[in-house]
């Protein structure tokens, strides 16, 4: 089983805080980590930080191997998790979009959400321009929105994948299964159609 460095570090700090008793499944008990200095408090931010990210993938992982081997569903997911379907379905998307080999412990999750859309030279080409220039979220979103919008007068092909794909991402975050069959909001099929080039 391989593991990254980042989720070493947080199960590392994980395991100190549960045999010292200061975490358990309802939280963390400060009572028991008295006389922390703030740098310890800022370092425990960062591990948790790490942890947030290091979930996310593995719950996108671990739905995409179970649907690839068992056929599980994402509802099946949700009464193992106790987590929302929505959710379910963007970290299985996220984690399949965005292959192992491209991924960096360097930038968080939510900057991997960002750039999924893309195909993988754009990925590997934004998040080393994340990674290089520090930005958050935020500013990577903003960029890559700077980005469409200046080629937008210039319809290439890559930049009509990236539309296409967003819209299909729409379709795919906002279905919900009902019984057997899945409804799709009608905006987010029109947005897709439009995408495609289908007319109205």
């Amino acid at each position: 089983m391989t593991t990254t460095t980042e989720q070493l570090n947080f199960l590392d700090h994980f395991e100190a805080l549960r045999s010292a008793g200061a975490i358990d499944d309802l939280g963390l008990d400060f009572e028991k980590l008295e006389g922390m200095s703030f740098d310890e408090w800022e370092s425990l931010g960062r591990y948790l930080g790490q942890g947030n990210s290091a979930f996310r993938w593995s719950m996108g992982d671990w739905l995409l191997f179970g649907e690839g081997s068992y056929g599980e569903r994402h509802s099946q997911a949700m009464d193992v998790t106790g987590l929302r379907f929505q959710t379910l379905k963007n970290y299985a998307w996220v984690a399949g979009a965005v292959k192992r080999s491209r991924r960096r412990d360097s930038v968080s999750w939510s900057h991997h959400e960002a750039i999924a859309s893309l195909p993988p030279r754009e990925q590997r080409r934004w998040l080393d321009k994340a990674e290089r220039e520090e930005m958050t979220v935020e500013t990577l979103r903003d960029s890559l929105r700077v980005t469409r919008s200046s080629d937008s007068d210039d319809p290439a092909e890559p930049e009509q994948r990236i539309t296409v794909s967003a819209a299909a991402r729409q379709v795919w975050i906002t279905s919900a299964k009902v019984g057997e069959m899945y409804h799709v909001p009608a905006d987010s099929m029109l947005r897709l159609a439009r995408a495609i080039g289908e007319k109205i």
